[in-house]
């Protein structure tokens, strides 16, 4: 009568006490050759577990990253619609500005509307368009900070301004 190792399916002769593949007491392991055929080693499943469990972890840490990356950079409002407490450098005098998501921007100083004009974000560039002062039309590079909500507007690569989003 053939036996077969319970431990890893080998075949082994009646009167073997020990499998010769694996070492695994298989003395008193009788089986019939149904048992050869329904056996599939416990390595092969196992290394398909091993196979999905990192497939599984490779996503899980896709996930998380993709997630960090929307906190660190989308997560930030780095979007100059809102209303600022906006200061000049130089001068100290402080306006209000309430920049608009229509492309408007309306200027204040002490309550009462100074300017109006509109604006549009190009990056790291914000364009003002002031309609009481054509000729102070300009580009002036921005600086986010504080989680969006403080900016620092350079012009020609100085700081002239300080903003402080206020709404």
């Amino acid at each position: 009568m053939v036996k077969y190792c319970p431990k890893c399916g080998a075949e082994s002769s009646e009167e073997t006490k020990f499998c010769v593949k694996c070492g695994a007491n298989i003395e008193i392991i009788a089986s019939t050759p149904k048992y050869q055929q329904t056996y599939q080693p416990m390595s092969h499943s196992i290394g398909l577990n091993k196979k999905i469990i990192a497939l599984v972890a490779v996503v899980v840490i896709i996930v998380v990253v993709a997630v960090l990356l929307l906190l660190l950079i989308g997560g930030n409002n780095n979007s100059f619609v809102g209303k600022w407490r906006v200061q000049n450098v130089d001068s100290g005098i402080e306006i209000i500005w309430t920049v608009n998501s229509d492309g408007t921007v309306i200027a204040e100083y002490n309550g009462e509307k100074v300017d109006e004009g509109h604006w549009e974000q190009k990056g790291d560039t914000i364009c003002g368009y002031w309609e009481s002062n054509p000729d102070d039309n300009r580009c002036i590079n921005v600086e986010f900070s504080n989680g969006g909500n403080t900016l620092k507007l350079y012009n020609q690569g100085e700081l002239e301004y300080i903003a402080t989003r206020i709404g």
